[in-house]
């Protein structure tokens, strides 16, 4: 989970949409910085993670296809990423949703939460185990 303005490449990557692979070649290559608080172990920052957002693909793709999650906008959260953040199932996202605790940005296609509001969330005291 993350903790104290810190993620780990396996949580980073869950946080982009991507895989864990994918944020240990970036690191290697120097697209993304990290701390190194030992040999073989990273710590991100999360304001080096929103920062980091692959740009989407240009052509190639599937007609129609909805563009990843963590390509649509840095300020917005997949119920994916949000459920990460807060250490919780998606199914607890969409409970929170539905119960009014979390307000979404879209409803259609894919749920979107502002990262304000997941963090706001992940803090509030109306937060009960589960959603």
């Amino acid at each position: 989970m993350v903790r104290d303005g810190y993620a780990t490449p396996r949580e980073a990557a869950a946080l982009l949409g991507l895989a864990p692979g994918t944020v240990y070649s970036q690191l290697a290559e120097g697209a993304l910085r990290a701390i190194r608080p030992s040999p073989g172990r990273y710590l991100l920052a999360l304001a080096e993670v929103e920062r980091y957002r692959p740009a989407p693909k240009r052509g190639g793709g599937r007609r129609g296809a909805a563009p990843r999650a963590a390509v649509l906008h840095p300020e917005h959260a997949s119920v994916r990423q949000a459920a990460t953040y807060l250490g919780v199932t998606p199914q607890a996202v969409y409970a929170a949703i539905r119960r009014g605790r979390l307000p979404t940005l879209t409803t259609r296609p894919y749920a979107r939460i502002a990262w304000v509001a997941v963090r706001a969330y992940g803090t509030s005291s109306t937060r009960r185990a589960g959603g």
